[in-house]
């Protein structure tokens, strides 16, 4: 028996069909991921043609590779070390 199945699945956008009728089953252990029509995979990116400008140039929600870059390097950061950086980006706010 599958984890995941999904029958005749379809999802449109307007006009734009998305996806048309797929069925497919993913059995535990499996890896599975789905890639756009730009090969990478990041469903965000893809879906910025179907987003209102003003969503789609707000840096909060779909940051540009830089500003990603340094979020990032926010994983490496302990507990401790993020909360301390918290801290001083809110006395920054404050004065």
């Amino acid at each position: 028996m599958a984890l995941l199945e999904l029958r005749n699945v379809s999802r449109r956008f307007g006009d734009f069909v998305a996806v048309d009728n797929v069925s497919l089953n993913i059995e535990t252990g499996e890896f599975f991921t789905l890639l756009g029509p730009s090969g990478c995979g990041n469903p965000n990116r893809d879906a910025l043609q179907y987003i209102r400008p003003e969503i789609a140039q707000n840096p909060a929600i779909f940051p540009d590779r830089e500003q990603q870059e340094k979020l990032e390097m926010l994983r490496d950061l302990d507990r401790h070390q993020r909360r301390v950086l918290s801290r001083i980006w809110t006395e920054i706010k404050l004065r």
